[in-house]
C-alpha cells in the first residue's frame, strides 16, 4: 500500500504506532485495508528507522487476523515514495496480471 505517515507515536513498551492516510492499496489479506486513515503497528523500534512522519511510503508488512492490525517487522518492506517507487510499482502490477491470466489458461 501506499501510505502517508503523518504521526509517529511511540509507547514505553517498545511499541511504535505509525498514524497516517492510505492513498492506495495494492493487494491486502485477511484485515481490511480502505483509503483514508489508519493506524500500523510496530512491536520493536529497530524495524521502521526510515519511516518519517510527512513522508509517503511504499509498505508490505504483516497482519495480526485476530486483532485485525497491520503489523511491521524486520521482513516487511518499507520504501520512500519516488517515481522509481512507482516503476517497480507497475512492474509488478504487470507480471502479477500475467500470471493471473496464464493460471487461469491453464485450469
Amino acid at each position: 500500500m501506499k501510505f502517508k505517515v503523518t504521526l509517529i507515536e511511540k509507547r514505553e513498551n517498545q511499541e511504535t504506532i505509525f498514524h497516517g492516510k492510505v492513498a492506495k492499496v495494492y493487494k491486502q489479506g485477511y484485515v481490511p485495508i480502505h483509503k483514508g486513515r489508519m493506524e500500523i503497528w510496530s512491536y520493536t523500534n529497530s524495524t521502521c528507522p526510515s519511516l518519517r512522519a510527512g513522508r509517503a511510503f511504499l509498505i508490505s508488512g504483516h497482519e495480526d487476523a485476530l486483532r485485525k492490525k497491520l503489523l511491521l517487522s524486520s521482513t516487511s518492506l518499507i520504501e520512500a515514495w519516488s517515481g522509481e517507487t512507482m516503476r517497480k510499482v507497475r512492474k509488478w502490477l504487470r507480471i502479477e496480471s500475467k500470471l493471473a491470466m496464464q493460471k487461469n489458461r491453464d485450469r
